[in-house]
């Protein structure tokens, strides 16, 4: 992933879920949950470990980045089609602006979504490190 696109990723989960809420008067709650397949809620209630606030705030976001388009072609369908619960560990992620590495430690849960849209799969990382829940590609 591009940094300057990692670094949009991370800062737009992080505001989605510190705030509660969504900036962008253009897209409302409701047309972002709209993009995910029934079968997401599934999935993630069976297998996932977050909190079902963090859950939605989490897909909120992700689902923002991909219905404007920015990660390529604008997307209408999505679906998480599979979560990997992971074994608790450090994750070092670079910092986009410095380039420098940053290590998360989760407090409760770090696993794996896997995202399909726009034809394509994806792996989205979701751990909660000091409390704050947040997903990177």
């Amino acid at each position: 992933m591009r940094p300057r696109l990692q670094l949009a990723v991370l800062l737009l989960v992080a505001v989605l879920i510190g705030c509660g809420t969504l900036s962008n008067k253009r897209l409302r709650l409701s047309d972002l949950r709209s993009a995910w397949v029934r079968t997401t809620y599934d999935v993630l209630i069976a297998d996932s470990g977050t909190s079902v606030a963090a859950r939605e705030d989490l897909l909120d976001g992700i689902a923002m980045g991909y219905t404007q388009g920015d990660f390529g072609v604008p997307c209408e369908k999505l679906e998480v089609i599979a979560v990997r619960q992971l074994v608790l560990r450090s994750v070092v992620v670079p910092n986009p602006r410095t380039r420098e590495r940053v290590t998360y430690r989760p407090d409760t849960f770090l696993e794996t979504w896997t995202v399909r849209a726009c034809d394509a799969t994806h792996l989205w990382t979701v751990l909660d490190p000091q409390g704050q829940t947040f997903a990177y590609r």
